[in-house]
């Protein structure tokens, strides 16, 4: 006769022997892993459509025929306002 404290056969143990039928355990039944795998998807497909943006809209060009590196202008564009000429 098996004693009263054996755990052979009760499902809130823990460890990787399941009885044949019993829902499946593990990180997949965990609410907190489904809003993270949704924030991570939702995370994605927002640099995705950032990015689709960035190619459909063209860039100003610089003003000036001024040497550039990268497409980055190497100096300071000198602009004449009021606030200078003082």
């Amino acid at each position: 006769m098996a004693a009263r404290n054996s755990t052979v056969g009760r499902r809130d143990t823990i460890g990787p022997a399941a009885a044949p039928g019993a829902s499946p355990s593990g990180p997949w039944r965990q609410p907190v892993v489904w809003l993270a795998v949704a924030i991570l998807a939702v995370l994605v497909a927002g640099c995705v459509a950032l990015l689709v943006i960035a190619t459909r809209v063209g860039d100003a060009p610089a003003a000036g025929d001024a040497p550039t590196i990268l497409k980055v202008p190497v100096e300071r564009v000198r602009h004449s306002t009021p606030a200078q000429a003082r």
